[in-house]
């Protein structure tokens, strides 16, 4: 049996996803809009970490499976 801890190389907390491994830290924001919830995330690739670009945008809408 495995007991070593979880990879910690991404997490999340309140408003934000931590990328230990790209060392970026990006914004998230949960949002209902007519009667669905949306997830709006930035997604900091290398263009954004090594060309200075602006963030894309990532738009998840929440299913019930």
């Amino acid at each position: 049996m495995n007991h070593d801890p979880p990879n910690q190389a991404i997490r999340w907390t309140k408003g934000a996803v931590i990328d230990e491994a790209g060392q970026t830290a990006s914004a998230y924001v949960i949002k209902n809009m007519n009667g669905n919830t949306f997830m709006f995330f930035e997604w900091k690739s290398g263009d954004y970490t090594n060309r200075h670009m602006r963030p894309y945008y990532y738009v998840l809408k929440k299913s019930s499976f």
